[in-house]
């Protein structure tokens, strides 16, 4: 009988507006697994009866551009946040992981190094572009400057989080630059996971 093939699993992080999102679809394009913490962090403000009523509590709302306005105007209500939230996601997350039978999955999670996260998966990947681009990215998203800036300094500074990763995916030279690099990750993954045994 072969030797069983371990779970090669890959922390997926970047800045706001950095290109993240877009890698994740590609990822899914070529077949990856790759599970969201923004995704989980929505279903359980639209589904789950205990952190509703945390929430509700605690912010007076559960409404997502409201809690925003919050939490990216004060430390002390972003921490609280994430305390309410952070573990029914990575619980989430990690049983998808394991339960997958890919090879290779992606969590993708914002904030993958503030929480410490990357003790918890075999490498970690972030998404760089320069922060005007950023900027404009998040424009488009219609969020004006300041907002962005806020969000942006909630987080590790992204030069920071590029340089504490494995591998660093350049988001600054266009769309075709970005996807030749996930193509040219696709064929590392590929040779690391034919090797990848317990």
């Amino acid at each position: 009988m072969p030797a069983a093939q371990k779970k090669l699993l890959i922390g997926l992080t970047g800045g706001l507006a950095s290109g993240k999102t877009t890698v994740a679809k590609e990822l899914k394009r070529l077949r990856y697994s790759v599970y969201e913490a923004d995704t989980e962090a929505h279903r359980l403000l639209r589904m789950h009866p205990t952190v509703l009523r945390r929430v509700k509590r605690h912010f007076r709302t559960t409404d997502r551009a409201a809690l925003a306005q919050q939490i990216f105007t004060s430390p002390s209500k972003r921490k609280l946040l994430e305390r309410i939230l952070h573990p029914h996601i990575l619980r989430v997350l990690f049983q998808k992981a394991a339960a997958s039978r890919k090879k290779v999955v992606f969590l993708d999670v914002p904030l993958l190094f503030e929480a410490g996260l990357q003790k918890r998966v075999d490498l970690s990947f972030s998404v760089w572009c320069r922060l005007q681009q950023q900027l404009a990215h998040a424009r488009q998203r219609g969020l004006s400057r300041r907002e962005a800036l806020q969000r942006i300094r909630a987080q590790w500074p992204l030069q920071l989080k590029c340089k504490t990763s494995d591998f660093v995916l350049d988001n600054s030279k266009g769309l075709k630059h970005l996807k030749d690099q996930i193509c040219q990750l696709h064929k590392t993954l590929a040779l690391m996971t034919h090797t990848y045994r317990k």
